[in-house]
């Protein structure tokens, strides 16, 4: 995966001195699709745009990567951007982007407990945007009890199928199967 800030950096480069990088603007068209194609699975499950309204959708990991506050080109700002315009309330976790995430994006909700699970109140579904290590091994009992519907989006693939089948999760990723119950 390459990394959208460096993309978008050697694309400058490249028109600065009036040559085109065709293949990072490959790239980067093909990482902004990826977002949208992720997209379309939440609201596939949800029965189409116009049942996103009045969903509440849970997000953990907002900063592009772990261990880092930034949030620039993080695909979580965009699949929040995408849900707030269909009409769905978002909550929001990062153990340390909540701050700009705050600034940027004023309507979404942030949880300054320090507990990704307090996200999850209400929610009819969580989004796993960063794979931050608290993210790895969850208490998945804790997240049955708190969302309304047992389904997690993984849109970096931390999970493991069978242990969420196992558990009567509905779980999505990318490039596999989900798991329906």
């Amino acid at each position: 995966s390459c990394f959208p800030k460096d993309t978008l950096a050697v694309m400058r480069m490249g028109e600065a001195v009036g040559y085109a990088c065709q293949l990072n603007q490959a790239v980067h068209e093909v990482n902004q699709a990826q977002r949208s194609r992720f997209w379309d699975k939440i609201v596939k499950h949800f029965g189409g745009p116009s049942h996103m309204r009045g969903k509440q959708l849970a997000f953990w990991g907002i900063s592009f990567k772990p261990e880092t506050d930034d949030i620039r080109e993080a695909p979580s700002v965009a699949l929040m951007q995408m849900a707030l315009e269909a009409g769905a309330a978002v909550q929001a976790y990062d153990p340390a982007s909540m701050s700009h995430l705050n600034t940027q994006m004023p309507a979404v909700k942030t949880v300054d407990s320090g507990r990704a699970y307090d996200a999850l109140d209400g929610c009819d579904a969580l989004i796993v945007c960063t794979e931050w290590s608290e993210f790895r091994h969850p208490d998945f009992e804790e997240i049955g009890r708190r969302l309304k519907h047992k389904t997690i989006f993984d849109g970096r693939n931390i999970y493991r199928r069978q242990t969420l089948h196992d558990l009567g999760f509905t779980y999505y990723c990318v490039g596999r199967p989900p798991v329906l119950q």
